[in-house]
């Protein structure tokens, strides 16, 4: 704006200095001496404008400073400060997965030893959500001991794209985590330990955490009793607004995968109907669901191979006509 606002002025001037020229020097200059003069006035003028929004555009107030370096790929980069928070998703995807390619080893989110295509949905969903609030608490559940790269490639992700966020992994694998601790590969992170698929367990997280998290994440056994019961315990301790993302779930029709523990549940099944609840939410047709939608689910997004759940966060997210919740408004 004021790159255009001086160019302006500056052709206001030109055209100013024309008229004064015309009018004083008409008969002591040549025309054409005259003439060309006010043609180096032009092209000056053209030059100071084109400098003033070079300085502006590359001037240390125009550059990020941010903790996460973008990654410019469009004209549109020049102008987002934060690729966080950068209007096109596709910007946000690419950042998500340029920095995870930026290590070694490379986590397996976005594909590095299998199909695996997570950065879509983080890029989609929780790049905005740390840009908007950059001091979340973050529990992801699966350290990666059983990867032959090793443990901790999604950790050294998750802090250097979340500095100011509280990171709490939890794993199965003891062992696991006290070699990672003893190679310093876990600094900076809280840690949880045991069976993702008992509710002690869970609570004993719970417990020690203290619950409220703002983005859950499951990349654990992918059992689907480990899922379903993870969810039970962890879904009400979501913040609202919050997203709880579930991975690998292209595992869970497999009969090694499904257990006689939790009633042969497979965690699939229970998010088709979950989606089918709010699809059909203001008329079911008569249908009867085995697997009642929680309480706050506002969507259920899934992509190739997982799914991200959003919370609800407040009343913005009801209909117009509920005030309060679930009762029509007075008109």
């Amino acid at each position: 704006t004021h790159t255009y606002r001086f160019y302006y002025q500056s052709i206001q001037g030109i055209d100013t200095t024309m008229v004064l020229m015309e009018s004083k020097y008409r008969r002591r200059v040549p025309k054409a001496v005259a003439r060309a003069l006010l043609i180096t006035l032009v092209i000056a003028a053209a030059v100071l404008a084109t400098i003033g929004l070079a300085s502006i555009i590359g001037s240390p107030a125009s550059k990020t400073t941010t903790s996460h370096q973008p990654l410019a790929t469009s004209a549109a980069s020049m102008i987002v400060k934060d690729p966080f928070a950068h209007p096109d998703a596709q910007e946000r995807i690419s950042h998500f997965k340029e920095t995870a390619k930026s290590f070694d080893p490379i986590t397996d989110k976005i594909g590095n030893t299998s199909e695996h295509r997570y950065h879509n949905m983080y890029g989609q969903f929780l790049l905005p959500f740390a840009a908007n609030k950059p001091h979340f608490k973050f529990l992801e559940i699966g350290l990666g001991c059983n990867m032959g790269y090793g443990p901790g490639a999604s950790v050294v992700l998750w802090k250097t794209l979340f500095p100011q966020a509280e990171l709490w992994e939890a794993e199965y694998v003891k062992e696991c985590v006290d070699k990672a601790v003893k190679n310093k590969q876990l600094e900076g992170i809280n840690l949880l330990v045991g069976d993702q698929a008992d509710y002690k367990v869970l609570d004993s997280w719970i417990e020690k955490s203290g619950g409220e998290f703002d983005i859950i994440i499951d990349d654990g056994g992918h059992h689907n009793c480990q899922i379903s019961n993870s969810f039970d315990k962890l879904w009400p301790q979501l913040n609202p607004g919050g997203y709880y993302f579930i991975e690998d779930l292209h595992v869970g029709l497999a009969s090694s995968y499904i257990s006689k523990d939790c009633g042969n549940v497979i965690m699939s099944e229970k998010l088709k109907q979950w989606q089918q609840q709010l699809i059909y939410r203001t008329n079911t047709f008569g249908q009867k669901w085995d697997h009642l939608l929680p309480k706050d689910m506002m969507f259920v997004h899934c992509q190739a191979e997982a799914c991200v759940l959003g919370k609800r966060k407040n009343e913005v997210n009801d209909p117009h006509n509920s005030s309060p919740r679930g009762k029509k408004g007075k008109k």
